[in-house]
């Protein structure tokens, strides 16, 4: 992470133990999760960006946090 600069938080799953708890089956998978914790939306497979961009926004707002969208 420090070689490429990146300071925020990332999870690495290398037991598969969060792919198993969701009992996922796909690759890529998107789980978004609001600031309670909820499964707010999912998405499986690539597409869809400027949906999950969306959501990313929608929740980050919730979470009263500044969002400029790109």
């Amino acid at each position: 992470m420090a070689k490429f600069g990146i300071s925020y938080p990332v999870a690495l799953d290398n037991d598969y133990a969060i792919w198993r708890a969701y009992g996922n089956q796909y690759w890529p998978a998107f789980y978004f999760v609001d600031a309670q914790g909820r499964i707010r939306s999912r998405h499986f497979g690539e597409g869809e960006y400027a949906r999950n961009e969306s959501a990313i926004v929608q929740l980050l707002a919730e979470a009263r946090r500044a969002v400029s969208p790109v």
